[in-house]
């Protein structure tokens, strides 16, 4: 199971996400979710004791993912 998400550092509040799953609840749709992901990463290049280069890089996102209906089997080749 994931982690719970701080909506906060996505910009996000509860009642936005809700909402966003809300109008993703239409019809045919049996079941929604959100998925957050963040990532954050950092460099540093020395050089004979020396720093020559630091980055930091931050990414995050949000994805939605809905299901509708039961999909039917893909007919196989017969033999």
């Amino acid at each position: 199971m994931g982690e719970l998400v701080q909506l906060t550092s996505f910009g996000l509040t509860e009642g936005e996400v809700l909402g966003a799953l809300g109008r993703v609840k239409v019809r045919d749709v049996d079941y929604a979710d959100l998925y957050f992901e963040s990532c954050v990463s950092e460099s540093v290049s020395m050089e004979e004791s020396l720093v020559k280069r630091a980055t930091k890089s931050v990414s995050q996102g949000v994805g939605v993912r809905a299901t509708a209906g039961e999909k039917p089997d893909l007919p196989t080749p017969m033999s």
